[in-house]
């Protein structure tokens, strides 16, 4: 049993854990820089801005535990390893502490048609819950 087996499991036993005065929802964050569409740039930006991957594969190779399937585009992440309970801003503030001092290299690989992003993930026990962030 998976650990979204055993959450569904743990919800459908307590079907309304919130009434109770000693619930307090658990949450989840993390944020990942990836760059992908770069073909097989990702040595040079290891060299160029002294940062190791969290994750590299090029378009075409086979994915891990998935049979024939292969990876449709290239990818080279970069994911925060705070721990996952603190809030997001704190992955996002140690995301830009890392990648900000080289903002023109990132702008550059953009300019010849690398896709940048930066995938935020959430999760919560509680179905009315959510996070904001500050403008800043």
């Amino acid at each position: 049993m998976n650990s979204i087996q055993r959450r569904a499991t743990n919800r459908a036993a307590s079907p309304a854990p919130w009434k109770s005065d000693s619930w307090v929802p658990y949450f989840n964050f993390s944020a990942t820089l990836r760059i992908s569409d770069i073909g097989v740039r990702h040595d040079e930006i290891s060299r160029v801005t002294g940062l190791a991957p969290t994750m590299v594969h090029l378009a075409g190779e086979q994915r891990a535990n998935r049979g024939l399937e292969t990876w449709a585009r290239d990818l080279w992440s970069l994911k925060s390893p705070r721990p996952k309970p603190e809030p997001l801003i704190v992955h996002l503030d140690w995301l830009w502490t890392e990648v900000g001092p080289h903002v023109e290299y990132f702008n550059s690989l953009i300019a010849d048609g690398a896709f940048v992003d930066i995938f935020c993930g959430y999760i919560s026990d509680c179905d009315h819950c959510g996070f904001d962030l500050a403008p800043g």
